[in-house]
């Protein structure tokens, strides 16, 4: 099977989406000015929120080992591992500050991304996939809690 890709630049990175899968529709050198559009039509969640969530997803594509399609709550994992990871115990709090609060808030994000031709679906797909009881805050604590006891084991 041969597949096509998609590479773009991405707050000075290089992301690789399968185009078989998630798309991004476009190459773009500035996908920010997409984000600029939708933050300016709907501004319940900051313009970084969409920017780290994408990111979250290509992250969570990685951790799982695939191309292919993630699952709501796969994905609700990967965006809190990867804010744990970046943001150590301050995770949930600049979450929050993008207006993301709950996994509800991922999923609003990916649909608004998706309705606005960012990101594709598969029929299934839907926002329900993102309503989990999951305390976002406590998951990120808990995970930073992780985190610093595997530290400390290895110092010792």
């Amino acid at each position: 099977m041969n597949y096509l890709t998609d590479y773009f630049l991405f707050s000075s990175k290089f992301f690789f989406l399968d185009s078989r899968y998630v798309i991004i529709r476009f190459m773009s050198t500035d996908i920010n000015e997409y984000f600029v559009k939708i933050v300016h039509a709907d501004s319940r969640y900051a313009l970084d929120a969409y920017e780290f969530v994408l990111e979250g997803l290509s992250f969570t594509q990685k951790c799982f080992r695939r191309t292919s399609h993630v699952s709501g709550q796969e994905l609700v994992e990967g965006v809190k591992s990867l804010a744990v990871r970046k943001f150590g115990s301050l995770a949930f709090y600049v979450l929050q500050t993008w207006g993301i609060q709950t996994p509800l808030d991922i999923g609003r994000i990916v649909f608004i991304m998706i309705e606005h031709g960012l990101l594709s679906r598969r029929d299934e797909d839907t926002l329900q996939d993102f309503m989990l009881d999951f305390d976002l805050q406590k998951e990120c604590q808990r995970a930073y809690q992780l985190q610093v006891k595997r530290v400390v084991r290895r110092l010792h």
